[in-house]
């Protein structure tokens, strides 16, 4: 694989997730949550991404990281496979 692909691929992958952060603040304004609301769940985001990075770095130093590639494939590649579980988008089963 070349470098310029595997760059494009990154940079692709920062921009849409970009996107979903002021895409998903607009939907919760939109659906009558407060600004405060929004800051807490973006605020909250980043604090367990800050909390499972290193985490998930050792437990990809000890199981290797293709294995962890390989296990977050399907959550990457279908974002929207939890709606299954709530179809009328209630949050409740």
């Amino acid at each position: 694989m070349s470098c310029g692909f595997l760059l494009l691929a990154q940079f692709f992958g920062q921009m849409g997730r970009g996107m979903f952060e002021v895409l998903y603040n607009l939907l919760l304004l939109k659906y009558g949550y407060t600004t405060a609301f929004a800051g807490q769940v973006i605020g909250l985001s980043a604090a367990v991404t800050a909390v499972m990075m290193p985490l998930a770095g050792r437990l990809g130093d000890r199981r290797g990281r293709r294995t962890l590639h390989i296990l977050d494939g399907p959550d990457e590649c279908c974002p929207s496979a939890g709606a299954k579980y709530y179809p009328d988008g209630s949050g409740r089963r």
